[in-house]
């Protein structure tokens, strides 16, 4: 299974460079750690598959793999 990786906006590109300033600004790379991560879970969000969904719908901490097909009726 493959996954269609949209490449990066130029609205993302504008983020990225504005947080890298002002990290440098700050000498603290918060703004850009924050924007990486947040670009990096917009990116997830949008390649997770129903199945993954309702997985992820389902877990609760640490399950063991019984549980979890319990849990997803399987």
């Amino acid at each position: 299974m493959s996954f269609y990786q949209p490449p990066l906006t130029i609205t993302s590109c504008i983020l990225h460079d504005q947080a890298l300033n002002a990290s440098k600004q700050k000498t603290d790379c918060t703004p850009l750690v924050e924007c990486m991560l947040e670009m990096i879970l917009q990116a997830l969000e949008q390649s997770l598959t129903p199945q993954v969904t309702e997985l992820l719908a389902v877990l609760r901490g640490e399950m063991a793999r019984g549980a979890i097909q319990n849990a997803l009726q399987l």
